[in-house]
């Protein structure tokens, strides 16, 4: 599921700032003509970061700091430039020389979406806490704030930011996929379920969210009624997932699923997402299925293949409800 994703506010606040036009420059004095230097440094920063020109973007925001160091909006487009060019410490350290000397929910709001991309979880949430602060209506905030609490393993807390989210903006009622997950593991299945369905509305050929409502449905109707229903939808989705579907509509066995996972992949990566969403799946069919141990080998399969997807943290979250002692 790839769905509704926030684009970062502070990146277009950034790149789309109002420039200043052209200055004369007679009469100016040696102060002013440095102010002017800085200035055009910082709007061909901006400007290159718009034409994809990232490590251009890096150097002219450094030429600007060096010139003056305390030009926050400097630091905040060279964050901006290396977050995009997944330097993600060197950007938050960036963002918190801008939020030193010019607090803003936007630096915040990318600070946190850096350290979301370190694992550092509860710094992330903290940033999104002060952007929150700063600027209420910053929607964004509740969105990647419930993400990081789903990674930290707080349910609540992460349903209760994806509520107040589409509270505030109705039209992501159906794309915010997110919160289906994170009702799944907070135990609601049936609105896990209505999740999923929601997300049917404006992804109908994601077959990945189809295995997730029939995952939740398992829950409450039973295996039989969801694989039923599941049978209902086509897979339209690449890579793995027709197997998938396969499996889970009682057309394949969980070993084939595996042994074929990779058939045609066209690149390294490709066999390694195709490996990934297999060992995933696979080992939620099992969960389905009640089979633990089976479940437990292939979603520790899964986790071992660590990275920063989102579903990453999904199966993580479910090894770890595995490996819980029974109450």
């Amino acid at each position: 599921m790839t769905g509704f994703c926030c684009a970062s506010a502070l990146a277009m606040t950034c790149v789309f700032v109002t420039s200043t036009g052209p200055t004369m420059r007679n009469n100016r004095n040696a102060k002013e003509s440095v102010a002017d230097s800085d200035e055009s440094l910082v709007t061909q920063a901006r400007q290159a970061i718009v034409q994809r020109r990232l490590k251009d973007a890096v150097d002219l925001a450094t030429k600007s700091i060096e010139q003056k160091a305390d030009v926050a909006e400097a630091y905040t487009l060279r964050a901006v430039a290396r977050q995009r060019l997944g330097e993600f410490a060197k950007a938050a350290d960036d963002l918190t020389e801008s939020i030193k000397l010019k607090p803003s929910a936007d630096a915040h709001l990318l600070r946190g979406l850096c350290r979301s991309s370190l694992d550092e979880h509860a710094q992330a949430i903290g940033d999104f806490d002060q952007a929150l602060e700063l600027d209420a209506k910053l929607i964004a905030a509740y969105h990647h704030r419930g993400r990081e609490h789903f990674k930290n393993g707080d349910m609540k807390k992460s349903i209760a930011d994806f509520d107040r989210f589409i509270e505030l903006d109705p039209q992501h009622e159906n794309d915010c996929w997110e919160r289906g997950l994170s009702r799944y593991y907070a135990g609601q299945f049936a609105k896990a379920q209505k999740s999923f369905d929601d997300y049917n509305k404006v992804g109908p050929d994601d077959t990945e969210n189809d295995l997730w409502r029939m995952l939740s449905q398992v829950e409450v109707d039973g295996l039989a009624t969801a694989q039923k229903d599941l049978a209902k939808h086509h897979p339209r989705r690449g890579g793995v997932f027709p197997l998938l579907y396969d499996l889970y509509t009682g057309k394949l066995k969980p070993d084939e699923v595996i042994a074929r996972a990779t058939d045609g992949a066209a690149s390294d990566a490709d066999r390694e997402e195709r490996t990934f969403y297999g060992q995933l799946y696979v080992g939620m069919w099992f969960v389905a299925t009640r089979d633990n141990p089976q479940a437990l080998t292939h979603l520790e399969k899964t986790v071992a293949m660590r990275s920063n997807n989102y579903m990453w943290y999904v199966a993580r979250r479910q090894l770890d409800q595995l490996k819980k002692p029974a109450k």
